[in-house]
C-alpha cells in the first residue's frame, strides 16, 4: 500500500489493486499447497476475494477482518 501511495503521488497514475491481490492469493496457495482444511482454504479466498473488490484504501483494509 504504502508503494502504490508513493508511486501514485509522484506519477499521477491509478493503479488496480486486484492484480496484487490475485497474484498474493496464487502465493499463498502455492506456499501452503492449498491449505490442508478446506474451510480454512475458502476463509482464505473469500477474504482475498472480498479484498479485490474494493474501491478505497479503508475498504481494502476492512476486507481482511474475520
Amino acid at each position: 500500500m504504502s508503494a502504490v501511495k508513493q508511486l501514485s503521488s509522484k506519477t499521477n497514475l491509478k493503479f488496480n489493486l486486484m492484480y496484487c491481490i490475485q497474484h498474493l492469493k496464487r502465493n499463498v496457495f502455492h506456499k501452503f499447497k492449498v491449505f490442508k482444511e478446506p474451510l480454512l482454504s475458502k476463509k482464505v479466498k473469500d477474504l482475498l476475494e472480498k479484498a479485490t473488490k474494493a474501491e478505497t484504501t479503508h475498504t481494502f483494509i476492512r476486507s481482511f477482518r474475520v
